[in-house]
């Protein structure tokens, strides 16, 4: 199916375009920015300039995550999803039904 997909990027009324119109459609309406507490003002010019933050948890946080991935059928990722998802929540983003993960590309 994945093949199929590519093949039919940008064919009128492929899979892939369907689903490319799909997408296009729900994320229509994501906010530009979330409204979030900072320690400093966001810049006039976005730079869209990213970072890595590198994390490390031990041994009994990473049994943590595997075990509650496992017990709910979830992989690691889902589960360290919702956990920036219920961050992002008590920082003040808990006022929107979705949380996106990324952004859009500059226009």
């Amino acid at each position: 199916m994945a093949a199929g997909v590519a093949r039919g990027r940008g064919r009128s009324g492929s899979l892939g375009a369907a689903q490319l119109e799909f997408w296009r459609s729900e994320l229509a309406a994501i906010p530009d920015e979330l409204t979030l507490p900072f320690d400093r003002s966001r810049p006039v010019v976005a730079s869209y300039a990213g970072d890595v933050v590198e994390l490390a948890f031990d041994e009994r946080v990473h049994r943590g995550v595997l075990g509650l991935a496992r017990e709910r059928g979830a992989s690691v990722f889902m589960v360290m999803q919702a956990a920036v998802a219920a961050l992002l929540s008590r920082l003040g983003a808990g006022g929107h039904s979705d949380r996106f993960a990324g952004g859009r590309s500059p226009r």
